[in-house]
């Protein structure tokens, strides 16, 4: 079978997207990980007040959030050539403030951040301290892989 992925990067920020090329691998990396065939999705970054009125307008909470996701993979969406997974949306200053309290890089918040959303597209959930075991295992384990493969194309394995 023919798998046809296409992962669509839109930035709606001023502010440019660091290491663009390595999040596409992510992005790439969890598709086939996932076994997914024929995916569309995409990823927006957003200011923290775009993210404020998306949270406030879907979920009624009038405050930023680092990420959401919206879930397009439905019957209505099959007759297409791609599955339309759904859209990420990532705000880019919420990623950077967290980056900074998680004493990590901003691609490193980005790739954990992208992980979960598409877990969120696949039905994971944290809404239960069951849900958010499994989920935050799952997440932890496709990062690592993830890691571990860039980690062994840097030293030419």
């Amino acid at each position: 079978m023919l798998s046809l992925i296409r992962v669509n990067f839109i930035n709606l920020t001023k502010k440019s997207i660091p290491n663009l090329k390595s999040l596409t691998r992510l992005a790439n990396f969890f598709i086939k990980e996932e076994k997914l065939k024929k995916v569309e999705v995409s990823i927006i970054f957003i200011t923290n007040q775009k993210m404020k009125e998306i949270n406030n307008q879907y979920r009624k909470i009038a405050k930023t959030t680092d990420i959401l996701s919206f879930s397009l993979n439905d019957e209505i969406t099959k007759p297409f050539a791609f599955d339309l997974l759904g859209d990420i949306y990532i705000s880019l200053g919420q990623a950077q403030r967290q980056a900074l309290v998680n004493k990590t890089t901003l691609v490193k918040e980005l790739n954990l951040l992208i992980i979960h959303g598409f877990l969120h597209l696949l039905g994971y959930n944290h809404d239960n301290l069951k849900n958010k075991k499994i989920m935050f295992k799952k997440q932890e384990a496709i990062l690592n892989e993830f890691t571990i493969k860039e980690r062994s194309k840097e030293k030419g394995f």
